[in-house]
């Protein structure tokens, strides 16, 4: 099996462990975590919502460089504004 199924059934066998964990109520009564039932009445979602992505490339289809770095950028948040 390739490692590119093994990531896919990684990703999957994970979202089922998430979908049937056992929350707790406080997390399940948040909007995104509540309980979505399919049009069949299966379950659809349940609990934190978790997007899982798989990124694969070929040997010579990943290049390298280093790019150079600018001069440090600095932060200084709100308080650093002016005030008007």
């Amino acid at each position: 099996m390739g490692l590119g199924v093994q990531a896919v059934l990684f990703s999957m066998e994970t979202q089922y462990r998430l979908l049937e964990s056992a929350w707790p109520r406080d997390v399940l009564k948040l909007p995104s975590c509540k309980e979505v039932l399919a049009g069949d009445g299966s379950l659809l979602f349940r609990g934190p919502r978790v997007r899982m992505g798989i990124h694969w490339a070929g040997e010579g289809m990943v290049a390298h460089r280093c790019e150079p770095c600018p001069a440090p950028r600095r932060h200084h948040g709100l308080s650093g504004l002016p005030r008007p």
